[in-house]
Order: structure tokens, then C-alpha cells, then sequence
């Protein structure tokens, strides 16, 4: 057998499969850590274990579209969520399916939903029975994902709806808020006094050519049951990715993943730098 050391061990068996379950392993959602994402899973980690304060920390990620933010709002569902066994845990809220705003009352409603594990969707809820019920589920963090979806309806609905977040991050609630959403979320908090000073925000910024890049490709490259090394952390491949997707993450995968079924198809059994440039379009197999 050739040295496969270029791919996890846990995919190597891949390697012989068939054209088709080769393609859906290149195409699979697979998490790859990286410093900045690494710092955020870790820092929900420690949330969950400080004690109970007056008011819990929070935290915003932010970016631009296509950055990994719903993708670090999996990874993090996936760690603390409610199907996790563990002492404090994590209620999650995606607001990706409400694109057109949401209103102070649904979003209420949604929230209660989420930190009642389904279980109560009236947003009249008296506090004290959804006090109980975070008590008893022992619900210590809320996570949100698309927060800005929240500032896309009126003024007055968007001042109620961040009002709504700082009342659960105080007393007697004192949950942590741990939301990700775009560049508008980031303005919206720092422009309230409070809001300001419970949030850490952190930015996840366009990537560019660095040492930080080159180990992401690297990582990803090894999830890929191909014969031969690719070098996707090389620097032709690195500028290259750089210049097509002006450092947008989620283009980036999608240039590499169009790229490695390419490699497939035409039984390469790697990425070269030419069918790397093949990965704008979408292959038809």
C-alpha cells in the first residue's frame, strides 16, 4: 500500500472506495479547528463553568456572511447542547429562518421555546415559571445564531428585543448570551451603554495569507481520501484561494470541495493547482 501519512487515520479506509462514497466523504460537513474558533468553543466552555453572577458575561461573534459563524454555532450545539449529558447546559435559538425580521413578541416566544427545551412557547410566560423551568433544566447559557435577524424589523421592536437579551443575562435569569450574527449586531451593542459593557465582541475577519491559513488547509486536505498529497497549504494554492474568495471562508470550502470532486472524477487522486482552478464551477458526475 502507498504511504497514505497525508490522511487521517480515520478516513484512510476510504481511500479504496468506490468514485461515489468517495465524493459524498469530500462533500460531508467535517469541523476543522482553527485558533480563532478554538478560542470561542473554549471560552463557552469556561462560561459554563464560572458560578452564578449578578451579570453573566456574553459574547458576540461577529463577521461578515459566509465567515463560519453558523458553522461555529453547530460545533458549539454540538459540545453543550441539550443532547450533551452535562451539569450546566446550553439552550440554542437559530434565527436563519426568520431572513425577513422578527418582531419583540415572536422573538420572545422563540426564546421561551429554546430555554424551556420546547416545552413552554408563550411569550406571557409569568417570570417565575420560566425561572423554575431554566432552574430545573439548568440552563446556564443561551446560544443564538443570526442574532441580527433580531434588528431587522422597526426601531422600536429592535430596542425591545436586545432589552429582552439583557434582562435574561441579569438577575435572577443570569444567563449567558453567546450570539453570532453580522457587522450590524457588533454597531447595535456597542451603541448601548449596558449591552457594551456584558459583551465581548470578536471579529471573525476575512483570512488572509498566514501561518493560521496554511495549517486550516493543511488540516482540511488530510479529511480528503485521496492516494496522493495535494499540498493545498503550498503558497500557489494559498494566493490563489485568496484572490477567488477575497478571504471569505465559506467560499473558500466550496472552491476546495468543487475541486476535490473534480480530483475524483478524473481520477487524479489529488487537488493540483489547475483542477484547484476547475473548483469555481460545480462538477456534474
Amino acid at each position: 500500500m502507498s504511504d497514505l501519512s497525508h490522511v487521517i487515520e480515520m478516513r484512510r479506509h476510504l481511500v479504496d472506495a468506490d468514485a461515489e462514497v468517495r465524493i459524498r466523504a469530500v462533500q460531508e460537513d467535517v469541523w476543522i479547528n482553527y485558533p480563532t474558533a478554538d478560542h470561542v468553543v473554549r471560552l463557552a466552555g469556561s462560561l459554563l463553568k464560572m458560578p452564578t453572577k449578578t451579570q453573566a458575561p456574553c459574547q458576540l461573534v461577529y463577521g461578515a456572511p459566509g465567515m463560519g459563524k453558523t458553522t461555529l454555532y453547530t460545533r458549539l450545539q454540538k459540545l453543550y447542547g441539550f443532547s450533551v449529558e452535562a451539569s450546566a447546559r446550553v439552550a440554542s435559538l437559530s434565527l436563519t429562518e426568520e431572513s425577513g425580521g422578527v418582531s419583540n413578541k415572536d422573538f420572545t416566544r422563540l426564546v421561551v421555546r429554546a430555554l424551556t427545551a420546547n416545552n413552554i412557547s408563550d411569550p406571557k410566560v409569568p417570570d417565575e415559571t420560566l425561572l423554575n423551568c431554566i432552574r430545573l433544566l439548568n440552563v446556564r447559557m443561551l446560544l443564538i445564531d443570526e442574532l441580527n435577524e433580531i434588528l431587522n424589523c422597526s426601531a422600536r421592536e429592535a430596542r425591545k428585543n436586545l432589552s429582552l437579551l439583557k434582562k435574561l443575562s441579569g438577575a435572577p435569569f443570569s444567563i449567558s448570551i453567546v450570539a453570532l450574527g453580522t457587522d450590524e449586531c457588533e454597531s447595535a451593542i456597542a451603541y448601548e451603554k449596558q449591552m457594551a459593557r456584558r459583551f465581548e465582541r470578536l471579529c471573525l475577519a476575512p483570512w488572509y495569507e498566514s501561518d493560521q491559513l496554511r495549517s486550516f488547509l493543511a488540516s482540511y486536505e488530510s479529511t480528503f481520501p485521496f492516494r496522493l498529497p495535494s499540498g493545498l497549504s503550498s503558497e500557489s494554492y494559498v494566493k490563489y484561494l485568496i484572490k477567488e474568495s477575497h478571504g471569505v471562508l465559506d467560499d473558500m470550502v466550496k472552491i476546495i470541495i468543487n475541486a476535490a470532486v473534480w480530483a475524483i472524477v478524473t481520477e487524479s487522486d489529488r487537488i493540483t493547482l489547475e483542477i484547484l482552478k476547475q473548483g469555481k464551477i460545480r462538477p456534474v458526475y
